[in-house]
């Protein structure tokens, strides 16, 4: 009976527990899936080892990320000839082991190991190991999914709300109804000193189980999640003190938790469905940044387009008074002047009609200057007008 030397299984041990952390910080998954078979195939001793990527769905299927213990670093082969190639020298008459990686239940890849002729094959220690480090890849995998699914919502969502000022709770709550697959979202406002918390939106088929308007939520949680840098799991029972009824976790996030009107993101699933992955609760703080950053962003946008209007306004205010209003008051002291020209009264009615209409057009066009930018009363009294 082999007995592994306890200093190099705790090797192994550590190279797996490394190659899981790497997997599971970065962001870019060929990169991980390289990284990890580096790591799986100097754990087990492998010469050789390959991950062939078996999903049609993925951009790099049929293709292999590929280790050679003689020849240093991964790389990802990138055409398929070269990729055949380097298949024929792994399978060879030299492939031991053959392990699928699974991710949300397909076959992702295939992990494959080899050893040279004449060398010791896998011992079934090293095909239980393996057979762990192909679920913790298929767990990777499966985040980086989650991650970029959630990361597409949240940029559509950056998208969608300078479009719908209007309607903003309602898209945050529908977007994270999308990105968390949950079966309750609320967007909350935190309770204040005269009210406690409200129900501003709520989503998804858990909606119909009760009277979201009315909804009590006991002010603790959201308190607590207010003052925390990342989301609070916690019991939808202890969050709900009504309408709760067949849910089970909780998930809460601020969003906006700096401006004058913060709220709060919860997310609920029932009993009967899967509990928030460690993966769902990250990236529920990651997409409440976004928003809180496209809520902001949104606001500027219609600032600076309020401050353009108020601008051009302010210019259209300036000319009809320097030009429109001007030029009529000098066409009312004008017509002003011709009285002493005829004794006529029908010609003296006419002027005093004319005059008094030129006033009329003057009080109107004053009128349009103050809606369109107020003056104040010194400089109204002091406006230029007919004099009749």
């Amino acid at each position: 009976m082999n007995v592994e030397d306890p200093a190099r299984r705790k090797s192994r041990l550590e190279d797996l527990q490394t190659a899981t952390a790497l997997g599971a910080q970065d962001r870019t998954l060929t990169v991980a899936l390289e990284r990890m078979v580096e790591f799986c195939s100097k754990t087990v001793g492998a010469d050789f080892g390959a991950l062939e990527i078996a999903d049609e769905s993925a951009d790099a299927s049929g293709r292999f990320i590929t280790v050679d213990a003689e020849n240093g670093s991964p790389a990802r082969l990138p055409g398929t000839s070269a990729a055949n190639a380097d298949a024929d020298r792994i399978t060879g008459g030299r492939l031991s082991l053959n392990v699928p990686i699974r991710a949300q239940d397909i076959i992702y890849a295939h992990l494959r190991l080899s050893r040279h002729e004449g060398r010791p094959g896998f011992t079934p220690r090293d095909e239980a190991l393996v057979a762990s480090f192909a679920e913790l890849a298929g767990l990777a995998i499966d985040n980086a999914w989650r991650r970029r699914h959630w990361l597409r919502i949240s940029l559509k969502l950056t998208r969608d709300l300078p479009a719908a000022p209007e309607d903003e709770d309602g898209l945050i709550v529908q977007h994270a109804l999308a990105a968390s697959g949950a079966d309750l979202v609320l967007l909350a406002s935190p309770a204040s000193d005269d009210s406690g918390p409200r129900c501003r939106a709520v989503a998804g088929p858990h909606v119909a189980a009760g009277d979201w308007q009315n909804l009590a939520i006991n002010p603790g949680p959201l308190q607590q999640a207010l003052e925390m840098d990342n989301p609070l799991l916690c019991a939808a029972a202890d969050l709900l003190n009504s309408g709760g009824e067949g849910l089970a976790a909780a998930v809460i996030a601020p969003v906006n938790r700096h401006s004058a009107n913060p709220g709060l993101l919860i997310l609920c699933r029932s009993a009967e469905a899967d509990q928030f992955p460690p993966v769902d609760v990250d990236m529920t703080g990651v997409f409440c940044e976004h928003v809180s950053l496209a809520l902001e962003l949104a606001q500027g946008q219609r600032s600076r387009e309020q401050l353009m209007l108020f601008t051009d306004r302010d210019r259209i205010a300036r000319d009809l008074n320097d030009l429109v209003i001007q030029r009529l008051f000098a066409a009312g002291l004008e017509m002003q002047s011709l009285r002493r020209f005829t004794p006529d009264e029908t010609v003296q009615r006419r002027i005093t009609d004319l005059t008094a209409a030129v006033d009329d057009i003057i009080r109107q066009v004053r009128d349009s200057i103050y809606a369109l930018s107020p003056i104040p009363t010194s400089k109204r009294a002091s406006a230029p007008g007919s004099s009749a």
